[in-house]
């Protein structure tokens, strides 16, 4: 189910939704590490944001950031630089595809 996302958080729903959609694909593993750094995007962005001292928005970066660690133990067998690479290599296939 789609986390429900406060309208004081709407900056960062792309970023979740991305990541609800990479957590789908259960063909790679690559798809689960691009999603938990979406969801690593969105809290950094959300924290930084004036109106995410609401109570809903506290509620709804606090259930981001479970779920981030719980995908904290998976995502170490990637070294920084893998995943640095992981991600680089995510990115420039949707430019392609954008392109295209």
């Amino acid at each position: 189910m789609p986390l429900t996302i406060p309208t004081e958080l709407k900056r960062i729903t792309q970023f979740i939704r991305r990541a609800e959609e990479l957590d789908k694909d259960h063909t790679k593993p690559e798809s689960r590490l691009v999603a938990y750094h979406c969801r690593q995007h969105a809290v950094q962005t959300g924290l930084s944001l004036e109106q995410s001292s609401t109570p809903a928005a506290q509620a709804c970066l606090g259930d981001i950031l479970n779920t981030l660690e719980e995908e904290k133990a998976p995502m170490s067998v990637f070294s920084p630089s893998e995943a640095r690479t992981v991600c680089r290599q995510f990115a420039s296939q949707i430019f392609e595809k954008a392109d295209a």
